[in-house]
């Protein structure tokens, strides 16, 4: 163990001398917490952790000059910072660096042990997962990133894809970096949901477009625990909840904007929308269009 790691005190959060200027919004979701930190780096500047929880570090921007890394039981590593590496700390082992100028924006994920344990329905010990220090892994960049634009909103679309997300990122940790534990895991879980589930699910989703729909709801009508609804929800539509529910509801707005003259704010609210700029923004992201000019079009 280096001296650097050594002196490096007990801490599940990130130290940073108190002169550097530095910013923090934290969020959480079932199974998971979210840190999104960002710091100019003006005097040299450690930084340590050790908790139960697993901690992931994702680097969205920035460089961190002269950056020294370790984590127990690996040798400390002289490194530079790219958009996209990733810092994989295993619950219960120590964590410290060094960096020494520059700046950065990143996300910082915990997740408890046990939430594993959630995922695939089996009681083990899912503390085993090994250390990563500056690893490229693009799935993990971008879903963090995706779940970091989840903060500060409160639809149903936003928390049904802050689940899922989390969720995928829990499982892709398993399936990545945990072994045979995530292949033991999938044999419990349906691929497919019966014709039947299916049949209600639709049924229920196309009578609620204009109401708040949430994972448990769905859950529920299917019999299934969150979990498996995602595994087999996306084995029979090909896409997660919050896809499908997103692309019903812009089918809807499509047939009320080509066929009334009903105002965009009132299709937006029949169509589940948060507001009319939410309804805009996301016609336009998945249509290529405003709702106005794709009115216009069709007349």
């Amino acid at each position: 163990m280096s001296t650097m790691l050594a002196n490096s005190p007990d801490d599940v959060s990130v130290e940073t001398a108190d002169i550097n200027p530095r910013t923090e919004t934290l969020a959480a979701w079932p199974g998971l917490e979210l840190s999104l930190l960002s710091e100019q780096i003006l005097s040299p500047t450690d930084w340590a952790i050790h908790g139960e929880e697993h901690t992931l570090i994702v680097h969205f921007e920035g460089e961190m000059h002269d950056l020294v890394a370790e984590i127990e039981g690996h040798e400390a590593r002289r490194m530079p910072t790219a958009v996209g590496d990733v810092l994989l700390i295993p619950a219960g082992r120590k964590y410290a660096s060094q960096a020494r100028g520059g700046g950065y924006r990143c996300a910082e994920i915990r997740i408890a042990p046990e939430y594993f344990e959630e995922l695939t329905g089996r009681a083990r010990d899912f503390h085993d997962i090994p250390p990563r220090l500056m690893h490229r892994d693009e799935f993990l960049y971008f879903a963090a990133q995706r779940l970091a634009e989840q903060v500060g909103r409160d639809d149903d679309l936003s928390r049904m894809m802050s689940a899922s997300l989390s969720q995928m990122i829990g499982l892709h940790l398993l399936d990545k970096y945990g072994g045979a534990a995530a292949d033991a895991s999938a044999q419990g879980d349906s691929a497919e949901l019966s014709p039947q589930t299916r049949q209600w699910l639709e049924d229920y989703i196309e009578a609620n477009l204009s109401k708040r729909i949430v994972l448990e709801t769905l859950a529920s009508l299917a019999g299934m625990s969150v979990h498996r609804l995602l595994v087999a929800f996306r084995g029979t539509f090909g896409t997660t909840p919050a896809q499908y529910v997103i692309q019903r509801r812009l089918a809807h707005a499509r047939a009320l904007l080509a066929g009334t003259r009903q105002s965009i704010t009132a299709i937006a609210m029949a169509t589940g929308f948060a507001s009319h700029s939410h309804f805009t923004t996301a016609f336009k992201r998945h249509e290529g269009v405003a709702p106005n000019q794709f009115r216009r079009m069709r007349r």
